[in-house]
């Protein structure tokens, strides 16, 4: 029996129109293999998606999300574990040579110095609404401070398909340099 291979496809999009590129400008995409000896065929689910407790479920698609973080610590396919560690929001970018450029971000010492090279992040609320699981999380510096908050959104559908959309809100006040 032929095992196809399976991927998953990231692609990052403008929510929003930004001067000179247009809503939906795809601005990242990532492309993960995944090693699959056991493949489980799509099965016929309804496309409601269940919880018990911070477990979601859609056919045989499931997902954990962490009581502590509202990360993804878990997404199943039947009994195969597609995830190698959990999913978490990264600023992670390497530095450029604008970086040097932009009077807040001097290099990216303003970031080693802010705590920005190494966040982490806490669970403020966990909700389902519309088929959509939401996380809403408070992201923390290496220091432990608030330096802004996400909404996290997951989505599946019975035939595999898993979204995550996140909304990014800054604290300005005490962020004055992103990665971008």
């Amino acid at each position: 029996h032929d095992v196809p291979e399976l991927f998953v496809n990231l692609s990052w999009r403008l929510l929003k129109e930004l001067p000179m590129l247009p809503e939906g400008t795809e601005v990242a995409y990532d492309q993960f293999v995944i090693a699959n000896d056991r493949y489980a065929a799509p099965i016929d689910a309804p496309a409601k998606l269940r919880r018990r407790g911070n477990k979601f479920s859609v056919g045989d698609l499931t997902f954990e999300i962490s009581n502590l973080s509202g990360a993804v610590t878990s997404l199943r396919r039947g009994s195969l574990e597609l995830l190698a560690e959990p999913h978490t929001l990264s600023l992670y970018r390497p530095i450029t040579e604008n970086d040097f450029k932009d009077k807040n971000g001097k290099g990216g010492k303003t970031w080693r110095k802010e705590g920005l090279d190494s966040i982490s992040q806490r669970l403020t609320k966990l909700n389902i609404k519309n088929n959509v699981a939401t996380a809403c999380i408070n992201v923390l510096n290496r220091m432990g401070m608030t330096i802004a908050s996400a909404e996290l959104s997951y989505s599946a559908s019975a035939d595999g398909t898993f979204k995550v959309a996140c909304r990014f809100i800054p604290d300005t006040a005490s962020l004055k340099a992103l990665p971008r």
